[in-house]
């Protein structure tokens, strides 16, 4: 017996999971009444296709006169909102995270994204000072005076080959007890550029970041390390749009830029945003309009390829009329 979802949701969820052949068989019986509104799935083919919807069917919903307080985007983690969060951004629809902090505001993200900042403007010093002292025994002051001689090497400004680049790097003066970490950080840097000096891809950038320091810097840093890393690769992910360096660096900054309400309480749920949460944490939304992303038929969200799978499930309030393409409806009947 089931207590929590309408009849109509479990009916869609004992469907999908039909072709589920590793499951304990079993039929779930609703214990609520019915709304008489069947949710729809709409397969759609990748987390970008996804996230187009999500943010075009709430623009039609507030059309209809409905607020963007009364809806809800439901994923099953949180890295699961980069994509909507971009999109909701890009088309100016306001929006309150109760998962966690606005994705590109996460402290991992921030640090990668200094590596990459550095490598293609070598005068940042916010993104130089952030880099190094993510490096035991690196503080304010040795932080400083490594950026003080950098400011003097043949790399700091102008064209400049990935050797030069990296060799300027480890002639810094690290404090001793980092000198090693600081090497391999050197390292990791040089290989954010091309031979010629050009910045490498944005998804390169990242994946060198990860395997040269900062996996091994989460492990020792962070208690939910492996949460982080799938972040990062969500990160890597949506940066394979990108070619240009700079452009991706702009997106980041834009979304970053934003302001939002990142833990709303009691007292600012009536603010006019659209609430972004994860399955654990949608209580209260019962009866409202509701549009949890990232479901895959037969499979994990976390592992499964994502082409033609079956990646969102919408379901209304009693009463509200639906508007859908044709051809794109799911029917389990």
């Amino acid at each position: 017996m089931n207590y929590r979802s309408v009849p109509e949701v479990l009916h869609l969820a004992n469907r999908a999971i039909e072709v589920n052949q590793g499951q304990f068989r079993k039929a779930l019986m609703p214990a609520r009444v019915g709304k008489e509104v069947l949710p729809a799935l709409v397969p759609l083919d990748n987390a970008s296709a996804q996230a187009s919807f999500v943010a075009q069917r709430i623009l039609e919903l507030r059309d209809e006169g409905m607020e963007f307080n009364e809806m809800a985007v439901i994923y099953r983690a949180h890295y699961h909102s980069l994509e909507i969060q971009m999109e909701l951004t890009n088309r100016g629809i306001p929006f309150q995270i109760t998962s966690g902090l606005r994705f590109f505001e996460q402290a991992h993200v921030k640090d990668v994204a200094a590596f990459m900042k550095f490598a293609v403007n070598r005068q940042d010093e916010v993104s130089f000072m952030r880099l190094v002292r993510l490096i035991p025994g690196v503080g304010t002051a040795s932080a400083g005076k490594m950026w003080a001689h950098w400011l003097q090497s043949a790399a700091v400004a102008g064209p400049v080959t990935q050797s030069v680049f990296g060799e300027c790097l480890r002639k810094l003066p690290a404090p001793k007890k980092a000198a090693k970490i600081w090497e391999q950080t050197a390292f990791t840097l040089e290989e954010l550029l091309e031979s010629e000096g050009e910045p490498v891809a944005p998804s390169a950038m990242i994946r060198s970041v990860m395997e040269g320091v900062y996996e091994d810097y989460m492990r020792t840093k962070f208690k939910n390390a492996d949460q982080r890393k799938q972040d990062l690769e969500q990160l890597s992910n949506y940066s394979t749009r990108f070619k240009d360096v700079s452009e991706f660096l702009s997106q980041l900054a834009l979304v970053s830029g934003v302001d939002t309400d990142e833990q709303p309480n009691a007292n600012n749920r009536d603010s006019e945003a659209v609430t972004l949460t994860t399955a654990h944490q949608p209580r209260g939304w019962s009866g409202r309009p509701s549009l949890p992303c990232g479901w895959r038929r037969a499979c994990s969200p976390t592992t499964a390829s994502s082409r033609n799978q079956a990646r969102w499930v919408w379901r209304r309030s009693a009463g509200s009329s639906t508007s859908r393409s044709p051809g794109r409806r799911m029917n389990f009947t």
